[in-house]
């Protein structure tokens, strides 16, 4: 079966122009691809575009996904430099990779002495980058370039970070359990096609 991920990588302008893919059932087409692409978006047009920054780093993808959210906090009484330093902070914890620099996600990291292995302090062991308020305070201070304190965020900006990353996760689990869907209803089809 073609992944998803598979998919998205066909329709990318960056990707090689090749004639069709072995999906496991049969051939998979770049025209096949973006019918089931083109299907999803039609159905969850912001899920597939953060399925696109993420699969394909497309910029154009990224670089609107930033200005709806960034319109959006405008709406939400943000001033512009905050609505978009805010939306650019969504859309990079939602589509980047969240692998803990560090550790390079395997949770543990050599100290300087070689002789035990110790947890990661920047990821807790979790192997993935956390995200603290007191983080989020110094990035968000950065972009807009006026301190920010950790409260400060807390208690103005960080109810309206998280629902927007909320949001943006839920349209992404849409558009692939719909994009699951409709690769499940093709095998089906070219299975029965096949037996029949």
């Amino acid at each position: 079966m073609v992944s998803l991920e598979r998919l998205f990588c066909l329709i990318s302008p960056k990707s090689l122009d090749i004639a069709a893919v072995m999906g496991g059932f049969g051939v998979f087409s770049k025209d096949d691809a973006i019918g089931v692409v083109a299907m999803i978006q039609g159905k969850f047009p912001i899920g597939a575009r953060v399925l696109e920054v993420r699969v394909n780093n497309d910029s154009d993808m990224k670089k609107a996904l930033i200005a709806a959210l960034s319109s959006r906090f405008v709406i939400e009484n943000l001033k512009p430099k905050a609505a978009n330093a805010l939306a650019l902070m969504v859309v990079a914890e939602v589509c980047n990779s969240r692998t803990c620099k560090t550790c390079n996600g395997t949770g543990y990291r050599l100290p300087r002495r070689y002789d035990a292995y110790s947890g990661c302090p920047s990821c807790a062991g979790t192997g993935v980058r956390l995200s603290t308020t007191d983080n989020l305070a110094g990035t968000f201070s950065a972009l807009v370039n006026v301190t920010v304190t950790q409260e400060q965020f807390s208690k103005v900006f960080y109810d309206l970070y998280m629902d927007a990353i909320d949001d943006l996760y839920r349209q992404v689990n849409d558009a692939e359990r719909y994009g699951h869907q409709i690769l499940n209803i093709i095998k089906a089809e070219h299975l029965c096609g096949s037996q029949g």
